[in-house]
């Protein structure tokens, strides 16, 4: 089905039947996100396809997102081809709020080089003008005109590279008369550039961010009716040794750096549980495996919410089936109490960290190199709470002192308080928003405007980044389907 609309699509867009087109790909695009898995290339070339599309029917609010996912996915497969190339410099054509657009724009146009000829490239950068160039209002009683074709990049481009032609030299120009050089004007007195107050409405943006607490919504919502169980028959010795079979292959794919071969290996271990829950019945050891693989694969991805509720359903099955001292709770609680930590979590953190410290101290096999790494590693959490609650009691106090005019002494606190959160947060931590934007704020207001511009923009800087991340996780989170109703019913039992 997906082939048939998709050639449907194509013939309907080389005809510039662009609602016919748009309606193929949409059917296009839900066949294949129903019949492959999200690594296979059809998905991205759909996207491609479907994102063209509706640029040129002038809808750059469905356009954007659409040319973005095509560019993303590719990119995560390793896999390009002249409309994936063509989607992506044309999400970069349209991505105005991206800082560095300018600079991305020539690379991706650089990368048409390989599939278009450069008189096909610089047609497309015409038509792309005269699509989004505002016409003059004509003038009284104008001739009438015919309308003129959709452009033409909306045509199939899957095209090859084709040997380039090579220029002809143009005919040397005449020789011209000597123009008497105009008589030199004296130089424009430049006027300085005024220095930018630092956003207000960045301060109403900021909000403290909520601390996570439990991780089991994220993976979906088991069935609030009362679960069912069917009449159980004896399981054919085969269907485990297949399960097994599939489980290794996935796990050696995880062992590989390439984030393509992770999402993979963690849509095929996604499509077992369903029959991991069926072999063995929760709470189990194997269930409790199966989960910290999964955890392990989005722990590395970076969606960290995926990962803890991961981690605490191997706990769960740990604890039941193992019981609440055995070393695989204890490393699995280690792993979720890191989770927690990374998110700044410190509460929850810490208490799992000293359930799997009790536990593992007295296991005679731990790696003792590894365990202190992480004790290091929770020991900095401690000072990393202690340096957010000082933080934020200093934000507390910098009203009264910018209302008392006390502008040294508020300078020597966000000084003192910087070089506390460098020694502990990585620099792209978001609580340096806070701290570069109040700092900000008293710069400002002492008359240091050079620099309380400075920080300003750092701070403006790093809160967008922040929220490119969020999309970035929520875009990378939809990639991964839920699981059933009946597998959730299956591991969180009422």
């Amino acid at each position: 089905m997906w082939q048939q609309h998709f050639n449907q699509g194509k013939k309907a867009l080389n005809a510039r039947d662009l609602v016919a087109a748009e309606a193929s790909f949409r059917d296009a695009l839900e066949c294949a996100k129903r019949d492959f898995g999200h690594t296979d290339k059809r998905i991205p070339q759909t996207f491609a396809y479907l994102g063209r599309t509706l640029l040129f029917r002038k809808n750059v609010k469905e356009a954007l997102p659409a040319l973005r996912q095509a560019a993303r996915i590719a990119e995560s497969l390793q896999f390009t081809e002249g409309p994936i190339a063509l989607a992506d410099y044309l999400w970069a054509y349209l991505d105005h709020e991206d800082p560095e657009a300018e600079q991305r724009r020539s690379a991706k146009l650089k990368a048409l080089d390989k599939f278009m000829e450069p008189n096909v490239v610089e047609r497309i950068n015409r038509e792309l003008k005269e699509l989004f160039t505002v016409a003059p209002k004509p003038e009284p009683d104008p001739p009438k005109q015919e309308e003129k074709p959709v452009p033409d990049v909306t045509a199939d481009l899957d095209l090859k590279p084709s040997p380039k032609k090579e220029a002809k030299p143009d005919p040397a120009p005449a020789p011209e008369k000597p123009v008497p050089e105009p008589a030199p004007q004296p130089p424009k007195p430049v006027e300085p550039k005024p220095i930018e107050k630092p956003a207000e409405d960045l301060e109403q943006q900021l909000q403290p961010k909520p601390k996570v607490t439990s991780f089991n919504t994220s993976i979906g919502t088991p069935d609030k009716k009362p679960l069912q169980t069917p009449d159980k028959e004896p399981i054919a010795p085969e269907r485990y040794s297949q399960w097994a079979e599939k489980l290794h292959n996935a796990t050696e794919r995880s062992q590989r750096p390439l984030m393509a071969e992770l999402i993979a290996s963690y849509l095929d271990m996604h499509n077992l549980v369903e029959e991991t829950v069926k072999l063995y019945p929760p709470p189990h050891k194997a269930v409790g495996d199966h989960f910290m693989s999964l955890a392990d694969i989005t722990n590395i991805i970076g969606l960290y919410d995926r990962a803890g509720t991961f981690y605490e359903l191997a706990v769960s099955n740990y604890k039941k089936a193992l019981g609440a001292n055995h070393p695989k709770t204890g490393f699995a609680q280690l792993h979720l109490a890191e989770v927690y930590g990374l998110m700044d979590s410190f509460d929850k953190a810490h208490e799992h960290f000293r359930e799997a410290f009790n536990t593992l101290q007295v296991y005679p096999d731990l790696d003792k190199k590894w365990f202190e790494e992480k004790v290091n590693f929770f020991n900095m959490l401690i000072m990393r709470e202690r340096v957010e609650k000082e933080l934020f009691q200093a934000l507390e106090q910098i009203n009264d002192l910018l209302r008392n005019e006390q502008y040294k002494e508020a300078d020597a606190l966000f000084l003192s308080l910087a070089e506390k959160m460098i020694a502990v947060l990585p620099a792209d931590h978001y609580n340096f928003t806070y701290l570069y934007h109040g700092h900000s704020r008293v710069l400002w207001a002492s008359g240091r405007t050079l620099e309380a511009s400075i920080l300003s923009k750092i701070a403006m800087y790093l809160n967008a980044k922040l929220k490119e991340r969020e999309d970035y996780n929520r875009e990378m989170d939809e990639m991964f389907p839920e699981f059933s109703i009946p597998t959730l019913n299956a591991l969180y039992p009422s």
